[in-house]
């Protein structure tokens, strides 16, 4: 594994275990892991690349998806969504979080929606669109995942 790679996930679980410490316990939460590419990830303008996404899901009720950028990851979490099809979830996003290198990271209350497009028995993500901002920073990501199916891991 590159060191380029490794670094990213780190990051990613730096700012997934940051953003948790305040629940009590960890057990049940799940973590999905998908490969593709970003075709857009910009921060207010700023472009970027990416070859995954995880998303998570809290006992708390907490959804976020993460993606790794250079030293850090931007996580995008909501408390609301909504799944009328199975092939199509749509996450309303009221938190950004930007997380540095050395495990930091910094809330910022936001707005946006992410939306996933997965097979019907959620194995595969195809697509995932998000567009949210605090009132200062923008963060747009498209994303479309390789056609392998998705790490799943429940904690």
């Amino acid at each position: 594994m590159s060191k380029k790679i490794s670094c990213a996930i780190f990051c990613l679980i730096a700012l997934f275990s940051t953003a948790v410490c305040a629940q009590e316990s960890l057990a049940g939460a799940i973590m999905v892991f998908a490969k593709g590419k970003c075709t857009t990830l910009s921060v207010s303008g700023e472009k970027y690349t990416c070859k995954a996404v995880v998303y998570s899901h809290f006992k708390n009720g907490r959804t976020a998806w993460q993606v790794a950028i250079p030293d850090g990851a931007i996580m995008l979490a909501g408390g609301r969504d909504s799944q009328l099809d199975p092939t199509r979830y749509v996450l309303q996003i009221d938190t950004l979080r930007a997380g540095r290198g050395d495990g930091s990271s910094q809330p910022y209350k936001a707005q946006g929606t992410c939306t996933a497009k997965l097979s019907a028995d959620g194995v595969y993500l195809h697509s995932l669109s998000c567009s949210a901002t605090n009132g200062i920073e923008d963060v747009q990501i498209e994303f479309f995942g390789d056609g392998t199916p998705v790490d799943r891991k429940t904690l």
